[in-house]
């Protein structure tokens, strides 16, 4: 049977001498792999379709296993991501850690829109005028994306005591998820201070659009800080 599916190219890896599977998210059926035969003959044209990151339409024959792509169409390149070093080796990594946290074929029309948002907002991005915002942005969707996949980190309240935390002292623990307030700190071992600026945004983060984060502005110092965070969440989550 014949699947029509629209979704964005996560990644790929070559099979074979002239084979490539493909790693799309999927608006119809969430994360798939699926086989792209001869795709790297010099004169297939299914790769230019299929690059990393593209909006796709894609036709799969499939009765079992991962099918066949049999046709596919780019609707959006995201050329401008593509043409600008800082923003390509960021959607790599963000796109890297979000790939580990999903299931395949576990539909989420919730997630599939995440990622599209999150593309189309680099790719209007001039990093020459703002060169911290695209980083802004990607802390902006790991936190909605822990969120979506039932990792929220909680901001709101303590992770141990659940009372509600309180300006100076906190912490972060990833063992535990979230924020914890400076009592129960001393109580925890694998944890990290965190700045009531960090704090904020992480707030601002869970409750606002990707679109508006535009408006927001952090010193790249509590970036590098938000980065620290993700990175160790993302670590304690995916083992």
């Amino acid at each position: 049977m014949e699947y029509k599916y629209t979704g964005i190219v996560l990644g790929k890896y070559d099979v074979g001498e002239t084979d490539r599977i493909y790693v799309i998210y999927t608006l119809e059926q969430g994360k798939i792999r699926t086989l792209a035969k001869g795709v790297r003959k010099m004169q297939a044209r299914l790769a230019g379709q299929l690059e990393n990151f593209n909006l796709v339409d894609v036709l799969i024959a499939r009765n079992k296993g991962m099918g066949k792509i049999k046709s596919a169409i780019a609707e959006k390149n995201f050329s401008n991501i593509k043409n600008e070093l800082k923003l390509l080796e960021k959607v790599f990594e963000v796109f890297r850690i979000a790939g580990r946290l999903i299931d395949d074929e576990q539909k989420d029309e919730d997630i599939f829109y995440l990622f599209l948002r999150y593309l189309n907002l680099l790719d209007k991005i001039q990093t020459e005028d703002d060169p911290l915002f695209f980083r802004v942005a990607s802390q902006g969707f790991l936190y909605q994306f822990f969120s979506l996949t039932g990792y929220g980190i909680e901001v709101g309240r303590c992770a141990l005591c659940q009372e509600k935390i309180a300006p100076g002292g906190n912490f972060f623990s990833a063992r535990h998820g979230g924020i914890v307030c400076a009592e129960c700190g001393q109580k925890v071992a694998e944890k990290i201070q965190v700045s009531d600026s960090a704090i904020k945004a992480m707030r601002i983060f869970s409750s606002s659009s990707l679109e508006s984060l535009a408006k927001l502005k952090i010193e790249k110092e509590k970036i590098i800080e938000l980065e620290k965070i993700s990175s160790l969440f993302h670590q304690w989550i995916s083992g």
